[in-house]
């Protein structure tokens, strides 16, 4: 987001992904270590929708009610903005490692675990 939180810049390529809410995890979290029947097993814990960054900044302005948008950057862009931001090397190296994985579809699959 830019400074006045209206503008989202990720470079995404208009893949979506199945975002989670972090209630569903802590939600899953509990059951898992509270119930039966989970040791040894894992679970893939995703939204129940596909949905890309444009409709993510659709819906903040319709909750918000101010403007936000999503640019779509390419990933030299993304680097460059990042390494601008006086971040670290390494973090600016895993961030852009995840936005590879974003344009590639890693994050495409929805499950009901």
């Amino acid at each position: 987001m830019d400074a006045d939180g209206r503008e989202g810049v990720k470079p995404t390529s208009g893949t979506p992904g199945a975002f989670v809410d972090t209630r569903d995890i802590a939600d899953a979290a509990v059951t898992v270590l509270t119930g039966n029947g989970h040791y040894g097993r894992s679970y893939t814990i995703t939204g129940q929708d596909l949905v890309t960054f444009e409709e993510v900044a659709t819906a903040l302005a319709e909750a918000s009610g101010r403007p936000v948008t999503h640019v779509d950057a390419t990933l030299r862009q993304h680097r460059e903005h990042f390494a601008r931001s006086g971040r670290p090397d390494a973090w600016v190296d895993h961030m852009m490692h995840l936005f590879e994985l974003v344009r590639a579809g890693a994050f495409t699959s929805v499950t009901d675990d």
